[in-house]
Formats: C-alpha cells, structure tokens, sequence
C-alpha cells in the first residue's frame, strides 16, 4: 500500500541595475537611478541547473557577465538576451556583498558591480542584461533608465568607463515568523490540514550560498513531534523532469515499507552546500507542520513530492 503526498513552496525573484560612467583619474561623469529590470523566461529556465549567483564551485552561476548594447525595443520575457550586443565584462569592482530582510516582505539580495575599462564600450548605450557567459545564457534584459523611468541613452566617450551594480533578490511568499495554513492532496483522494513556515537560519545567513537554493536538490526529514529542525528521518529525493517554461520542479523523497513506522507529525527540507567557504553547512528551508498526523503502517510505501515553484517579484 502507497501513501502520497504533496507539499508546495514559492520564491519569488527581482533585479534592479544602477550604472555610473566614470574617468580614469577616478572621477564620476554619470550616475543613473536604481531601475528594475525583466528577468527573462529563459534565464528562469536556467535556475534549475545553474546557482542564482555569481559563482559556486564546480558550476558557474547564472550572474557572471554584465553586457551592453545598442537597441531601444522594449524588454520582453520572451526575448533570450540583447538584441544589439556591444561588449561584456566578468570584471569585479568591489567585492560581491549580500544581506537579507526578516519582515515585511522577507528577502535575501546578492549584489556586484561589473566593471567596463576606459575605453572598452564606445557608443551610446541602451540595453543591459546579466548572462552566464559573455553575450550567452541570459538571466535579464533591460533599457536604461532615467529618473522618470523613460527610456534613456548613456553616451560612452572614449575617455570613459562604466560601472553596472546588480543587486538580486530572492523573496519568500510567507514571512520569517508566519504560518500559512493549507490542505494538501493525500492519496488522491483526500486532504490533510498543514501549516508551514520558513526557517530562520536559511534566511538570516547573508552568505553568497545562501542565496543559490533553487537550483539544489534538497534533503529531507520527517519527525513524529511538531518541531521539524531536529533530529528525524532522512528519505531519498529525487529531482523529477523539468518542462520548460513551467518554472517549477518537483522532488520526490521515498520510504519503502517498514523504513518509517508511527505517526509523521512534521516535514523539513533543507540543503547541504559542501562548498560554503565555512566548511560546509546545513540550510533549512521550509518546513511543514501536519494536523492530523499522517500514521504509517509497516506495510505502507511512503511519497512526498515538493514541489519548488519561482517567478518574477510583482511588486
């Protein structure tokens, strides 16, 4: 006998640019508003494989170029980069920061400023966007902007460079301290009443890899008592097809009969990062509170499927 069950979460995602022209003897000719810009289908797409980041170890994240270029038509989703490409830099300036916010909404926000040398995109300017590789894999696109929120041209002289600032954000759908209650499909034919909230110290690590969930198969446990952050049983997840352009993935975790005997009073799933730079470290990320619990017989198969949904931030 098979037991199912179907768990949900959101995240939402925004980006907002700000650029500067700037001459070599350090000296600031131009410096724009803060604009948003529009995540592109393609670059939603593209977080299920690669880290909402500038960079992780082993996998290159999906924030590692800024790019510019020369056409005024307006942004689309459904437009896969530039569409006047000029030039790219993977150049630093600064270091790569990050923060989060606990309230009202909650949010994590990776920024970086990319810098363009004296000298290396003559012209006048339009378009920006972030990619993977120089004028490839594209994660946003955007017009500038000027105060107003028209449309702009930046003129580049000979003599200038240009700074471009990305700050990324990354929202929960529910707040830090929050439970949100629902029913969820349980053997296709009835609900069971659950709460769920997110965990404080996935939030409130304002590390570069805190920010990169999405694109992680999480872990899982389940617990007899309320409380899901300690102790439980782990179950094996497995990440299932990803259809594009649905912008979201399921992961099913499994127990096979007899591996979970008792009443399931909670859910957690979490991430394990081995290459966070303090040595590796757990990363709760939401967790599910059950009423009534779900009781497990010996002879009773065990599914939980997660299912991890994104878009673009509204407000």
């Amino acid at each position: 006998m098979k037991k199912r069950f179907l768990l949900h979460e959101r995240n939402e995602i925004a980006c907002w640019f700000q650029v500067e022209k700037f001459r070599a003897d350090g000296s600031i000719t131009y410096l724009s508003p803060w604009f948003k810009n529009t995540i592109l289908d393609v670059g939603l797409d593209a977080l299920v494989n690669y880290p909402l980041s500038t960079s992780e170890a082993g996998a290159g994240g999906i924030l590692q170029y800024a790019n510019v270029g020369t056409d005024s038509t307006a942004p689309s989703t459904s437009q896969t980069g530039l569409l006047s490409f000029l030039a790219s830099t993977r150049t630093d300036y600064g270091d790569v920061t990050t923060g989060y916010q606990t309230s009202g909404p909650v949010f994590k926000w990776i920024q970086k400023i990319y810098e363009f040398s004296v000298g290396s995109c003559t012209g006048n300017l339009t378009e920006v966007g972030l990619s993977r590789d120089s004028n490839s894999n594209y994660f946003n696109r955007q017009l500038f902007r000027d105060s107003n929120g028209d449309p702009t041209t930046i003129t580049v002289l000979s003599d200038e460079g240009l700074r471009v600032t990305a700050r990324v954000y990354l929202y929960s759908d529910i707040n830090l301290d929050e439970t949100v209650a629902g029913s969820f499909l349980l053997n296709s034919e009835t609900t069971i009443n659950t709460t769920r909230e997110i965990t404080n110290n996935f939030w409130t690590n304002a590390g570069i890899y805190g920010i990169i969930a999405l694109n992680k198969t999480p872990s899982i446990r389940i617990t007899t008592s309320g409380t899901a952050f300690d102790g439980g049983t782990g179950g094996s997840v497995t990440p299932q097809s990803y259809v594009s352009g649905s912008f979201y993935r399921d992961y099913e975790a499994y127990w096979a009969a007899g591996n979970f005997v008792g009443d399931i009073a909670s859910v957690l799933f979490y991430c394990y990062h081995a290459d966070h730079d303090a040595g590796g470290y757990q990363a709760p990320l939401t967790a599910f509170r059950l009423d009534p619990v779900i009781s497990l017989a010996d002879t009773q198969e065990f599914y939980i499927t997660l299912r991890r949904e994104w878009g673009r931030y509204a407000a």
